[in-house]
């Protein structure tokens, strides 16, 4: 927009800043239009003395100055957004960094309670009636008869104990199979009824895939427990490539939830491990689990 003569120009000649300082003359402007089509403001040149040799170059500068007024402007609010997205990403990380390390120190703890008031004190007794026995000819049978019972119980208490550190502690062992076991007691122990089926299972799986698999299946077990599922169902389909679905007839939990956010958290890191896909969905009758993983050559074993 070229105003020569602002107090000649019906727009213009009563306007304050053309009667009044700065007693504007000359006027050239450029809007500054955003990539949205708004027109935030414009770039201007102004003079106080009539002037008819404003060039085509120079109008060509202020819309390039326009342009770029617009592009910085914009770029400012982008930068607010990302700055404001990586303070929520920092939060969201510290939150569950936070929430790992209290789950982290709450199993050590519970490891330690059975390690020193079960595990402990059960030998402790063991030990007692293996002394018992030796100071008393006549009471020998029972007190043996007592240790041996103890001992059976410790080497259960210890399977028990590993199980929950990790499932399994054999290389070549079917994880599926261990994944079908898990599911078993885990329904059992919280009123779930779970039911688990295999279908095409034409290769077996190394054990590093299939303890990241079986902990993605075990923290969903634990976000539909959450989401008051009374009924779950797994299917395990292992051909061309890995897929696990888990429904559940739970209603849809807010995944903003700080322990649900820490297991789905949990589930993306064990799926980046195996380059696998989650997708999550919510239907009428409840949620459902979609885990896809394309098999490698480094993924199986041998059946």
């Amino acid at each position: 927009m070229i105003v020569n003569d602002a107090r000649i120009d019906e727009r213009f000649f009563d306007n304050p800043l053309v009667t009044g300082d700065p007693y504007i003359v000359f006027y050239a402007g450029a809007p500054i239009i955003s990539s949205n089509g708004l027109v935030l403001g414009s770039v201007c040149v102004v003079d106080r003395v009539l002037r008819n040799d404003f060039t085509e170059e120079q109008k060509n500068a202020l819309v390039i100055i326009s342009h770029h007024v617009s592009k910085l402007l914009e770029l400012r609010v982008k930068n607010k957004i990302i700055i404001k997205n990586a303070e929520n990403q920092i939060a969201f990380e510290k939150r569950n960094t936070h929430l790992a390390v209290t789950e982290n120190d709450s199993m050590n703890d519970s490891i330690a309670y059975e390690l020193h008031e079960n595990l402990a004190q059960q030998l402790a007794a063991t030990k007692l009636f293996l002394e018992s026995a030796e100071e008393s000819s006549d009471d020998l049978s029972f007190f043996l008869q007592k240790a041996k019972k103890n001992i059976g119980q410790i080497i259960m208490d210890i399977r028990a104990l590993s199980n929950s550190i990790i499932p399994t502690t054999y290389k070549n062992v079917n994880y599926f199979s261990v994944i079908e076991d898990f599911a078993g007691e885990y329904g059992a122990k919280n009123d779930i009824e779970i039911s688990f089926e295999k279908y095409e299972l034409s290769s077996a799986i190394k054990a590093s895939t299939g303890l990241n698999l079986f902990r993605i299946v075990e923290c969903q077990l634990q976000i539909s427990k959450k989401n008051k599922a009374k009924y779950i169902a797994i299917l395990v389909k292992n051909d061309s490539r890995i897929d696990i679905y888990i429904s559940d007839d739970g209603h849809d939990h807010n995944q903003t939830c700080p322990d649900t956010a820490m297991l789905y958290s949990k589930m993306l890191t064990r799926a980046e491990l195996l380059n696998a896909e989650l997708n999550r969905r919510t239907t009428k009758n409840g949620n459902i689990l979609h885990i896809k993983l394309k098999n490698s050559q480094n993924d199986t074993i041998d059946a």
